[in-house]
């Protein structure tokens, strides 16, 4: 989860606290918390589930936090607690890539660059598949 901690890291949906790191044009490390994980499951009252709830829509505050508290530190390391993964856009079809396009509102014409696209199409990718391909 050291990514996390790299400058160029990305809040693309702070509500979530889902980051991606772009590694090139064409691939992006993405992750969120495993909500599906015991210890963040709603009714959980762990330390892990208190700083998910304290610190969801501040991912900023929680990058900030976790040089200077300790529980925070941990919950950022572990990776059990996250579902993270690289994609790659030339792993993607053209077909499931029109398809992702489509179920989040946009076309191929919507960005003004390729970058862009690969991006919101891998992000789509991971959300559509986070729980299934990418948690432990």
């Amino acid at each position: 989860m050291k990514n996390l901690l790299n400058p160029s890291i990305q809040f693309t949906d702070p509500d979530t606290l889902q980051f991606c790191l772009p590694l090139s044009d064409k691939e992006f490390w993405y992750c969120e918390p495993n909500c599906c994980h015991d210890k963040l499951l709603p009714e959980s009252d762990s330390t892990e589930r208190i700083i998910y709830d304290m610190l969801c829509g501040y991912p900023g505050e929680l990058i900030r936090l976790s040089s200077v508290v300790a529980e925070v530190k941990e919950f950022i390391s572990n990776g059990r607690l996250w579902c993270s993964g690289d994609i790659s856009i030339d792993d993607i079809d053209d077909k499931e890539r029109l398809e992702l396009l489509q179920a989040y509102g946009y076309s191929l014409d919507s960005f003004s660059t390729g970058a862009e696209r690969n991006q919101i199409i891998c992000e789509s990718y991971f959300e559509t598949y986070c729980v299934t391909d990418f948690c432990d």
